[in-house]
């Protein structure tokens, strides 16, 4: 276990810009100081599987807040990170291969904007071709009909008429759906491989594709337990995304309890890269989504997606969660990072009331930042969905095809 003077000494590197004489800790090519062994076995799958010590996570990250409260923005800052993750290493006595050892050490550095070169930030999609807007139907439109659901009902409505979800699959292919994206919660209780697997074959069957399922994670908890059940959750859907031939997962960042803006983001962002990098193992994208809180901001949610530099995470991006003063100008904003959106009939800006989306504006603004993907429609508003769902598919279909 790291003791105080531990971390006071590693505080202290970072504001005193202390040298510590062992400039070069990290071996070159072909050097034996690590355990060659462990790096030549060291698998993707054991890559996946490798924790922390629980006190790494611990000083990693109250460094990376007291880091980025400093706002240092120099080269310095690179040197510093440098010469703490050698002190890491030092004062855990900890066997760790190259890759694993670069990833931790730039973590707090690519959290918070720190460096200044702009290569270290990742580009949107570059995505070749006319736009391709393909038409999905989100499960939680019918959030108060599921048979199963793991959380309280809006109404009792599900009484009057219930499906699970081989019936809402069948739903999406008779009102001409490409795309069907079944959330998480809409699952029976217990999920086995088998139920996947004919989930799988049924839409296929009805000419449906799986565009995506989304999770209610929350990580913004601190190192222990509960996080760990949060990461773990995350990837559990991303292998049942992976049998059911699902590219996409939506994730939140979560809510901050009695933490500050920066811890909760530094909190974040190294959930995210642990499920992003295993994400990227089975093929699926994570789309971090514009759901409140650290990601309530246009700016917040590109500096999140930006920094974690995975070619597998991008934005699952709700025209209906930008509460701002220009909704439609922080969409288009976040268009160019999309891997999958999920389009509400209303907007709302800062201190007015909900109206009615301009929807021929939002799917010009997809087609301006040449999106290529689905575009689910996930349903909020007040009417019964039974009713008004269709004629809302009717008309996107007929926008997309403009």
């Amino acid at each position: 276990m790291l003791e105080r003077r531990q971390i006071s000494a590693v505080l202290k590197v970072l504001d005193g810009r202390l040298h510590t004489g062992r400039d070069n800790l990290l071996p070159a090519q072909g050097q034996t100081s690590f355990d060659n062994k462990r790096q030549a076995d060291y698998g993707r799958q054991q890559k996946q599987d490798h924790k922390w010590p629980a006190s790494f996570y611990k000083l990693q990250h109250r460094v990376a807040v007291y880091a980025a409260k400093r706002g240092t923005t120099s080269f310095l800052c690179f040197l510093d990170w440098f010469r703490l993750a050698m002190f890491l290493l030092l004062a855990m006595n900890y066997s760790i291969t190259r890759r694993d050892f670069f990833r931790a050490s730039g973590l707090a550095i690519a959290s918070f904007g720190l460096l200044p070169n702009p290569i270290a930030a990742i580009e949107p999609f570059s995505r070749s071709a006319p736009p391709r807007l393909r038409l999905s139907l989100a499960a939680y439109s019918f959030r108060d009909y599921f048979k199963d659901a793991n959380h309280k009902r809006e109404s009792d409505r599900a009484s009057v008429k219930q499906l699970d979800m081989f019936q809402f699959v069948d739903y999406c292919a008779e009102h001409g759906c490409q795309g069907a994206e079944v959330t998480s919660y809409y699952f029976p209780e217990k999920i086995t491989n088998d139920y996947l697997v004919k989930l799988k074959r049924h839409a296929f069957l009805r000419g449906v594709e799986i565009s995506g399922t989304a999770v209610g994670n929350d990580f913004i908890y601190p190192p222990g337990k509960d996080r760990d059940e949060q990461i773990a959750s995350v990837k559990t859907w991303i292998d049942r995304a992976f049998v059911l031939g699902a590219p996409h997962i939506r994730v939140f960042a979560g809510s901050a309890k009695d933490v500050s803006k920066v811890e909760a983001k530094a909190l974040c962002l190294s959930a995210i890269e642990e499920c992003a990098d295993y994400a990227g193992g089975k093929g699926i994208f994570l789309g971090l989504e514009n759901h409140g809180g650290i990601v309530a901001e246009a700016d917040d949610l590109l500096a999140i997606v930006r920094a974690v530099k995975s070619p597998w995470l991008g934005i699952n991006l709700d025209t209906g969660n930008f509460h701002t003063d220009d909704p439609y100008n922080d969409i288009a904003k976040c268009a160019p990072y999309a891997v999958n959106v999920q389009l509400k009939g209303e907007v709302q800006k800062r201190g007015a009331k909900q109206e009615p989306a301009d929807l021929k504006r939002l799917v010009t603004i997809l087609h301006e930042a040449n999106y290529q993907g689905y575009v689910a429609l996930e349903y909020e508003s007040a009417e019964d969905p039974w009713k008004a769902v269709p004629g809302l598919l009717k008309r996107l279909k007929g926008l997309f095809e403009e």
